[in-house]
């Protein structure tokens, strides 16, 4: 077997036991949560026979779901007391920023002025292929 077969091996087999890891750490995690109790929103720490410090978060995820009721509730809520602030955001789209490096590199030249650029981490998907007995 050589070397790059024998990674992919290895990568396979480790990807299984993270996966399997995962689910048990959640499990244990919702186990954890339940004994010891998590209720509302926000952290609880527990010491745990003086062996363990235990934090257990809660969050809640909230977004706006109607726009115009939003408009509604804005209108008549203090600026002070409305939780909810329009952010503007920059999409940034990697098909057109590729497209001009390759095509119109004067343009992109400009643009790469005003941009940070960081590499992602590279990711490697796997997988078996199946043969017919062979």
């Amino acid at each position: 077997m050589d070397e790059v077969t024998q990674l992919c091996e290895a990568l396979m087999i480790a990807k299984q036991q993270e996966s399997v890891a995962k689910a048990r750490r959640t499990e244990i995690e919702d186990q954890l949560s339940a004994a010891l109790g998590a209720d509302g929103e926000g952290s609880k720490t527990h010491q745990v026979n003086g062996e363990f410090k235990v934090v257990i978060t809660n969050k809640l995820n909230r977004k706006v779901d109607d726009p115009s009721g939003y408009q509604a509730f804005a209108k008549e809520t203090p600026d002070h007391l409305n939780p909810i602030s329009i952010v503007e955001s920059f999409k940034i789209s990697e098909t057109k920023c590729r497209e001009l490096r390759n095509y119109k590199p004067d343009i992109y030249a400009k643009l790469a002025k005003i941009l940070s650029t960081k590499s992602a981490r590279t990711a490697v998907k796997i997988e078996r292929i199946e043969t017919d007995g062979i």
